[in-house]
């Protein structure tokens, strides 16, 4: 991969400010486009149209959550990548996150304009991505 590679992400938050705060974490970062949805049918709707490199997800949505707007953008894209950022830790909703395939997930309050930029690139190469709190959380959980 090169890295003059325009990485397209899509950004399906229902809080207007945290879309607004991605955004601008990757404005000044030339490496990046992005685009944005309020819920997961828009969010469904912005993949399919745009066909974005990378999605970040938000756990809890009104309408369709992250986990089931997830299910379906692997339906239309087997390959799809994404990743959760939530600021939801709960053991339970973690393991749910897992047990329907999504490997990457990001805390809310360990995301910064610095390191986010770097969590893209590694789930857009296909890496695994987690944050140091929920790699805590997975290890409680022997996963």
């Amino acid at each position: 991969m090169s890295d003059k590679k325009i990485i397209r992400v899509l950004i399906v938050d229902d809080n207007d400010l945290v879309r607004l705060s991605l955004k601008l974490a990757l404005r000044d970062n030339q490496q990046f486009s992005v685009s944005q949805a309020s819920n997961g049918h828009q969010g469904i709707n912005l993949y399919q149209q745009d066909k974005p490199d990378v999605v970040i997800l938000d756990l809890i949505m009104p309408k369709m959550d992250g986990i089931e707007t997830y299910k379906r953008i692997i339906e239309i894209d087997p390959r799809a990548r994404t990743v959760i950022l939530s600021a939801m830790l709960e053991k339970e909703l973690i393991s749910t996150a897992l047990e329907a395939g999504i490997s990457s997930f990001l805390s809310k309050g360990e995301v910064s304009m610095e390191n986010l930029p770097g969590y893209l690139r590694d789930v857009y190469k296909g890496e695994k991505v987690l944050s140091p709190q929920v790699e805590t959380l997975l290890t409680k959980l022997n996963v």
